[in-house]
């Protein structure tokens, strides 16, 4: 009897102990969360807001620790947005901004070049000392500066995040071509044919990546092209009305190495001496620069051609006569033309005074990445052009070239693709034919850029940017009968039609018509 007394008094004391050791549990448990409600339901003012009380992050921009993106008035930026969990374990993050924004404010993420998409709907988890970072482009089309307000929410990674009612999160950004434009409702040539119910309407076309372009997005191989006989893609530009032409809309590398949207230019009519006569290319003498014979150099990078177009070869002893930038800076000298076994003049007198590029233009004209692939005169199809030109191959094995091209030049003043001819038709069964096969009527009559200044039985060329890859000094240029094909850098048979890329903030009025066409303002 007195052994069941110590065992119930036992049991009693035992039992008040877990009721003790209970009691304290629930405390625990109600204080944590009681804690960790108050903390996920605060609202700070600060861009980084703490839900846990412990947890960190680092957010930059440009490299600096802010929380805020400036775009002044017509501006279009690109900001580098670093996020670092610096805390000792992984933890989860949800990068957004607060406010909302007139519809003339383009705010959204670039993928591509090893970017990651910023944190989404409920956060993404990243683990410790990992920096993630983010590409986002803001286009300013309002009438003052704006500020975006970023916000950064880091909790721990089992619980999920919530945006607040007046956050937003980044979305990817899509290039439209500006408002402005009234030709923004595209057509794509697999679904639709051309008519003049469309030839005011730019065309889409994608393309397969060429060998520099491997980390290229689909978007970024999508270009918006006017095509057909004569569609309104008229500009005034340089002072002159409706003396360039819209090529399109298109992707590029900028000075920076960063992708944008930039329109294209190609001067309407060609260039010409002071007497009329036309200007080569190149026809730099064998062992000058990368000259291997006496018939020029099919090497952009120092053709004669491009050093009289741009900027920084005032003095150049590669240059006509040692004096370039001639167009670029408005002024008088020599062009090259011809060589010396066809027993012409190595130059010819230039006078760009009045007809070279003014201050202003000059602003409006951004650096760009130009593609200097070659390519080979049997090439099947325009799309196959566009591959070959943003490719890697300069000379083949069985050509006559001994040395290899650059296969790329940064700079501000070029010439036409030679897909960029091919894609100009209307006539879209054209792309399927051999390029060499464009002296077809339907191919060539129904291409604005061949028909601008090739008048039926006209006998003018037109140079392109693009090297052959089976001869040193080819070229390759559009005929006068419409075909593409090469011929040696000092040829006096082909004309110069400079084309450039605008920079992203410009700005334009006007309809496209030769009479109301376009003009840009930045």
């Amino acid at each position: 009897m007195r052994t069941l007394k110590l065992f119930l008094k036992r049991m009693k004391i035992e039992k008040s102990y877990l009721i003790v050791i209970a009691i304290l549990s629930i405390f625990i448990v109600v204080g944590y969360f009681s804690y960790a409600m108050f903390t996920v339901s605060s609202e700070q003012k600060e861009a980084i807001r703490i839900i846990t009380g412990t947890l960190t992050g680092e957010l930059k921009v440009d490299n600096v620790e802010t929380d805020k993106l400036v775009v002044n008035q017509g501006e279009t930026k690109e900001f580098t947005i670093t996020l670092k969990n610096n805390n000792d374990r992984t933890a989860r993050y949800l990068l957004y901004y607060i406010g909302t924004f007139p519809n003339n404010l383009e705010i959204g993420y670039i993928v591509g070049n090893a970017l990651q998409i910023p944190p989404e709907d409920k956060g993404r988890k990243i683990d410790k000392d990992i920096t993630e970072t983010y590409k986002i482009r803001v286009r300013n089309k309002t009438e003052s500066s704006q500020t975006i307000q970023l916000k950064l929410d880091v909790g721990l990674e089992k619980f999920d995040l919530n945006i607040p009612s007046n956050g937003h999160l980044f979305e990817e950004t899509k290039f439209t071509i500006p408002e402005d434009i009234p030709m923004k409702e595209y057509i794509n040539e697999e679904n639709t044919g051309y008519n003049d119910e469309t030839k005011d309407k730019m065309f889409i076309y994608h393309h397969e990546a060429g060998s520099q372009q491997t980390d290229w997005t689909y978007d970024d191989l999508t270009d918006y092209r006017y095509i057909g006989t004569d569609p309104n893609n008229y500009v005034t530009f340089n002072g002159e009305k409706a003396g360039w032409r819209i090529i399109g809309v298109f992707t590029v590398e900028n000075e920076k190495g960063e992708k944008e949207q930039r329109i294209k230019l190609i001067k309407n009519s060609p260039l010409k001496t002071s007497t009329g006569k036309i200007i080569s290319l190149d026809n730099k003498q064998s062992g000058v620069g990368s000259s291997e014979s006496n018939y020029g150099s099919n090497n952009w990078t120092d053709a004669r051609l491009m050093m009289l177009l741009n900027p920084g070869y005032e003095t150049n002893p590669l240059a006509s006569d040692g004096k370039g930038s001639l167009y670029w800076e408005s002024e008088s000298g020599k062009c090259p033309r011809g060589n010396l076994e066809e027993n012409e003049s190595e130059t010819v007198d230039c006078d760009f005074t009045n007809t070279g590029l003014t201050t202003e233009a000059q602003k409006m004209i951004g650096d760009t990445k130009w593609y200097l692939g070659a390519c080979s005169t049997n090439q099947t199809k325009t799309n196959k052009l566009y591959e070959c030109e943003h490719g890697t191959i300069t000379c083949k094995t069985n050509g006559t070239c001994t040395s290899e091209r650059s296969i790329s030049w940064l700079g501000k003043v070029g010439l036409i693709y030679p897909s960029d001819y091919g894609y100009a038709t209307s006539e879209t069964a054209c792309l399927t034919q051999k390029s060499e096969q464009y002296n077809t009527n339907p191919c060539r009559n129904n291409d604005w850029i061949f028909k601008s200044i090739n008048p039926i039985n006209n006998d003018t060329f037109q140079w392109t940017i693009t090297p052959s890859s089976v001869n040193m000094a080819h070229v390759f240029f559009v005929s006068a009968n419409g075909e593409i094909n090469s011929h040696s850098a000092y040829s006096t048979r082909t004309t110069v039609r400079p084309v450039v890329y605008l920079k992203s903030n410009v700005q334009l009025s006007g309809t496209g018509t030769k009479e109301d066409p376009f003009v840009f303002t930045l």
